[in-house]
């Protein structure tokens, strides 16, 4: 588990990575080393209760990604127990 860090480049274009402590782990990128990233989110609703939820999927400006067909959302509910079924199912475990 681990929190991100948010970069703007020149052109305005926020990106997300994990966040990392110091310069010597800047080079590369621990999240390459895992198949499964999960991004934790609050979807608000006007007028509903918050939903909190895992994405599944890169939205192309982060490093959120799981093997392809493992979960066939973009969202699922923030719940670790369908995230280690998922995984058991998966890899037949």
């Amino acid at each position: 588990m681990c929190h991100p860090d948010s970069t703007t480049d020149e052109m305005g274009i926020v990106s997300h990575k994990i966040a990392v402590q110091g310069k010597q782990l800047e080079k590369f990128v621990p999240e390459s080393f895992s198949s499964i990233v999960l991004y934790a989110e609050v979807q608000k609703i006007p007028g509903e209760p918050n939903r909190h939820v895992f994405r599944t999927k890169s939205s192309g400006n982060d490093t959120c990604k799981t093997p392809l067909d493992m979960f066939e959302e973009d969202y699922i509910d923030n719940d670790l127990v369908i995230v280690d079924n998922a995984i058991r199912e998966y890899y037949g475990i």
